[in-house]
C-alpha cells in the first residue's frame, strides 16, 4: 500500500506538469506497484502471465519474498446473475454494473466480494471530481 500511495503522488505529479498519465489512477498505480514489488522482491519471477497459485478456495495467490498478495477479478454483473449479485438498483448507471469476485468455477454468487463502486454512485467519478485528476 505504501508504493501503492507513491504511485498515487506520482500520477498527480505528472498530471500538474501537464504530462497526461495513462488508464485509470487506482488500477495504474496499484499495476505499478506490484509490479515494482515483483521486481524488487523476486526479479526471477514474470508478471506476464503472473505465476499464481490456485488454492482450493479459488483465490489466485502471489508469494513474493516476504510478500502475499490475493488477487481478485473485476466482472460485468447482469441480471441473470440474480439479486444477490446484481440487485436491481445497480441496473440504473453501467458503472454500477461490475462486481469484484475471487478466481475460481464457484457460481458467481459464492465467488462476490463485493462491487466496485457503491450503490449511490450515479455517474462518472461518483460526483466526487467528475472523473478527472484534481489537487
Amino acid at each position: 500500500m505504501e508504493r501503492t500511495i507513491k504511485n498515487i503522488k506520482l500520477w498527480y505529479a505528472d498530471h500538474a506538469r501537464q504530462e497526461a498519465p495513462q488508464g485509470l489512477l487506482g488500477p495504474m498505480a496499484m499495476a505499478k506497484s506490484l509490479a515494482e514489488m515483483v521486481q524488487e522482491d523476486c526479479p526471477s519471477t514474470p508478471l506476464a502471465p503472473l505465476p499464481l497459485v490456485q488454492g482450493e478456495d479459488s483465490m489466485a495467490r502471489l508469494a513474493c519474498g516476504s510478500e502475499k498478495v490475493r488477487l481478485y477479478q473485476e466482472e460485468q454483473i447482469v441480471p441473470e446473475d440474480g439479486k444477490v449479485v446484481c440487485p436491481p438498483e445497480r441496473l440504473s448507471f453501467v458503472g454500477l454494473q461490475f462486481g469484484v469476485f475471487s478466481m475460481g468455477k464457484a457460481s458467481r454468487e459464492s465467488r462476490l466480494i463485493g462491487w466496485s463502486r457503491y450503490s449511490a454512485c450515479a455517474k462518472v467519478g461518483c460526483g466526487i471530481n467528475g472523473g478527472e485528476a484534481s489537487l
